[in-house]
């Protein structure tokens, strides 16, 4: 909890200073070296906004998916429902049980509700299932320029050295690496191979 207290300060300082340390950063380096960096620098920026809005079009499309399957099944709320439901999957290790919690708190207010209860348990397990093993590789992986098996593999390392926090920096780290790769002549062929 103390060490998540820093994390506010350390976005606020690390967004008021991205352009001033970005350019103390390429002014270490000289000649062709400087431009390798800048233009590595500007991709591992770019390749970071597309992993968050790949979340972010991910989260919607789950979203609308789980409101609709609550509307059909007459869960009330099934507005807010969807969207916390959607919000709780995205989360690294535990967002299929997290991801349960809420239509199952809101079907507890309906008649005859263990099987809808059920219902609402195998179809956002499913949905969840699909979409974290499936369509985040893809999604993800598109809007990053990795190919799925490169997300998947790099999800599963991270996962394993660091747990959830590996899985939320797996991506960016391995779409940081690609660019480098990308940018550096000797490497070149490792960030084909990462690339989609």
């Amino acid at each position: 909890m103390f060490l998540a207290s820093f994390v506010p300060f350390l976005l606020y300082f690390m967004l008021s200073w991205r352009d001033r340390l970005g350019q103390n950063a390429i002014r270490i380096f000289e000649g062709k070296d400087r431009y390798i960096i800048s233009k590595t620098w500007i991709g591992i920026g770019d390749a970071t906004r597309a992993y968050v809005l790949g979340n972010f079009l991910l989260w919607v499309f789950l979203s609308s998916l789980s409101a609709i399957t609550f509307f059909f099944l007459g869960i009330p709320y099934w507005p807010l429902v969807g969207i916390i439901s959607a919000l709780f999957s995205l989360v690294p290790s535990f967002g299929l049980p997290l991801s349960l919690v809420p239509p199952v708190l809101a079907a507890v207010a309906v008649p005859n509700r263990f099987k809808i209860i059920l219902t609402a348990v195998l179809i956002t397990s499913a949905i969840h299932l699909f979409s974290m093993n499936f369509l985040y590789a893809k999604i993800i992986g598109r809007r990053v320029r990795l190919n799925p098996l490169v997300v998947t593999v790099a999800l599963m390392f991270w996962g394993l050295i660091w747990g959830g926090i590996g899985l939320v920096l797996a991506i960016p780290i391995t779409a940081a690496v690609k660019t480098v790769c990308d940018n550096v002549e000797a490497l070149e062929s490792y960030g084909k191979l990462l690339g989609d």
